[in-house]
């Protein structure tokens, strides 16, 4: 379990090693408050640049947040 602000779970996300990344973009993930439930959508907006970065996504109703992630390591 995971808590914070979605930008708060964009850097949880970046901190997730490729494939643990990769699983998630796949299959989404659930996002709860207080009192509702999100589906947490996550999709690749780019493809790999030259140097290594890859633009993702993660959105909910009415929020998103972008991350650039370097994925050279």
């Amino acid at each position: 379990m995971y808590t914070g602000s979605l930008a708060d779970y964009g850097e949880h996300f970046e901190s997730l090693d490729p494939d643990a990344r990769h699983r998630l973009a796949a299959t989404g993930d659930e996002l709860r408050t207080w009192t509702e439930n999100y589906r947490l959508h996550i999709t690749v907006t780019t493809t790999t640049t030259e140097d290594h970065r890859v633009l993702y996504r993660l959105a909910v109703t009415g929020e998103w947040v972008e991350l650039l992630i370097d994925t050279s390591c």
